[in-house]
């Protein structure tokens, strides 16, 4: 029997941790693109969950923050990660439906 991977029913995007730290500052979108020369939609765009942390922009939110930007691209490959893993599955899932119902259409070959 094959083990399941374990994949956690519910993983945050970082953009949400984000968020929380800049209500936390008191910062406005407008004020952390200020401070880390990031673009104000770039920011929107992550606090929304539509842009992933990347390497770059996890050092300039260290800055602001102080939360190591170790900590913001870990969260962010987290996530990644999940999200690949949940659409791998639902993936193979679809096939192995397909599978069963092809080889029902089909003869054994006795």
């Amino acid at each position: 029997m094959t083990a399941k991977p374990f994949i956690p029913k519910v993983f945050f995007h970082p953009g949400i941790m984000l968020d929380e730290k800049m209500k936390e500052m008191n910062l406005g979108i407008k004020d952390l693109s200020q401070k880390t020369h990031i673009p104000e939609q770039t920011i929107w765009d992550i606090t929304n969950g539509d842009a992933s942390i990347s390497i770059n922009i996890a050092y300039a939110l260290e800055t602001v923050t102080h939360i190591p930007a170790r900590i913001w691209v870990k969260s962010q490959h987290l996530y990644d990660d999940y999200v690949l893993s949940k659409r791998s599955l639902n993936y193979a899932d679809r096939i192995n439906r397909s599978e069963r119902r092809i080889s029902g259409m089909m003869p054994s070959e006795e």
